[in-house]
């Protein structure tokens, strides 16, 4: 029997999970496409963007992946999509100086799993694309890195032009773990003997819900918001950002924010080029599936996961969350159905199971709620080394137990030898 043709478009958490699950399957000739050469996983990205990842070290190469997992590997943006004849575009890549690499290329498909994650929302409020920073990528994350990195030499060379005023919106996750890894990163700058100055930054984190994490448990949210003040960020709620410029962000209640440098961290959605392919999407772009993660509608064979799909969960109208943990489960469950010939697939659909939720304050704290255990929330090392285990548990599901293991001692020794900044 001829191996079916899957394609997966998005080397993201989902993406790359399953390409590598199917890889192993020997009825499934599986190719992964993304515009990037190297996947980097998303809950990082606080990291990068604070200086304090070596991307060089976390990255894992696509083509060193496809050759390890048994699937093909093809640099790309998807920017077209026909159905009826199940084939996807891809669009003409340029290098550095504009010349045109590849052409424009179609690829054919006997199943097609969209994959490509999510962006930031700004929900169209004026100036924010010009005038603030978005950490949802390698590229925006790096930039703001650069960005912060000048702003803070200028304040070492200059203390009297003050500390460097950081403004973030959006109380989420992301929001509340890079103000914390951006006021540790400087701390840690200090360790190594720059004399910077008390304070060298001011961070106001601006949240327009009554309070952070609004998807988490109060307890965790009080917690995180104590722990945030204590280190220096101010936390503000209940205020809305209905502009920016470049001396700052505006309010609903016409106050201005100062400050040197913002980053957008409110909302998710799906690409805007996703809500152009011609499928039923909601409010976000993001693709409507049904309980097998199939894309609905008049379509045939496409699925959708991870940030960029719309699915229930349980039916019960609530939608599965943004979440890593998300992702993981969904590119399980699409890789055990998709090994199997459609006629053979069984009609179980997906449940999202919540294992809990956990917030880490860089190095000052973490919290969380663990599904299953007596106490309903922990905190101290426990909680670091249930954060941490997240970011092996995607290693595993890559690369092995193995080389996750030799990955975990190599970081241990790196620690010991290198700086923690990238300065």
């Amino acid at each position: 029997m001829a191996q079916r043709r899957v394609i997966v478009v998005g080397g993201g958490t989902a993406g790359l999970e399953l390409a590598t699950r199917l890889g192993q399957s020997d009825g499934c000739h599986v190719t992964l496409v993304d515009r990037r050469t190297t996947h980097l996983w998303k809950p990082l990205m606080h990291q990068l963007a604070a200086g304090t990842l070596d991307t060089y070290e976390d990255e894992i190469g696509f083509i060193a992946q496809a050759r390890r997992g048994n699937f093909h590997y093809h640099i790309g943006y998807m920017h077209g999509l026909n159905a009826n004849a199940k084939q996807i575009r891809l669009a003409s890549l340029y290098d550095h100086e504009g010349r045109e690499i590849l052409p424009e290329r179609d690829l054919s498909y006997d199943e097609l799993v969209l994959a490509v994650g999510s962006i930031a929302n700004d929900f169209g409020t004026p100036g924010v694309a010009d005038h603030s920073h978005f950490v949802d990528n390698p590229e925006g994350a790096e930039s703001f890195r650069r960005d912060l990195t000048a702003l803070l030499a200028r304040t070492w060379a200059k203390p009297e032009v003050g500390p460097v005023r950081l403004a973030i919106v959006g109380g989420g996750p992301t929001g509340v773990e890079l103000a914390a890894e951006v006021m540790h990163a400087v701390e840690e700058v200090r360790g190594y003997g720059v004399d910077m100055p008390k304070p060298a930054i001011r961070i106001t984190l601006m949240e327009a819900s009554e309070r952070i994490l609004a998807g988490v448990s109060e307890d965790i949210a009080e917690h995180s918001h104590k722990k945030l003040e204590e280190i220096g960020v101010t936390v503000r709620t209940g205020c809305r950002i209905t502009g920016a410029q470049m001396e700052g962000l505006e309010l609903d209640s016409g106050e201005l924010i100062d400050c040197d440098l913002s980053v957008w961290a409110a909302g998710v959605k799906a690409p805007a080029w996703v809500g152009e392919l011609g499928l039923p999407t909601d409010k976000a772009d993001r693709v409507v599936v049904d309980e097998y993660l199939r894309v609905t509608g008049d379509v045939a064979d496409i699925h959708a996961m991870g940030d960029c799909s719309a699915c229930q969960e349980d039916g019960n109208g609530a939608p599965v969350p943004a979440r890593a943990a998300a992702a993981n489960q969904q590119a399980s469950y699409l890789a055990s159905r998709l090994v199997k010939q459609p006629s053979e697939r069984e009609r179980t659909p997906f449940t999202y199971r919540d294992k809990g939720t956990l917030v880490s304050i860089a190095g000052y704290a973490a919290y969380g709620e663990i599904v299953g255990l007596k106490r309903n929330m922990v905190q101290g090392m426990t909680a670091q080394l249930a954060y941490a285990s997240l970011r092996r548990a995607h290693q595993r599901a890559i690369l092995g137990s193995g080389r996750t293991l030799a990955i975990m001692v190599s970081d241990a020794l790196r620690r010991k030898a290198k700086m923690k900044m990238k300065l």
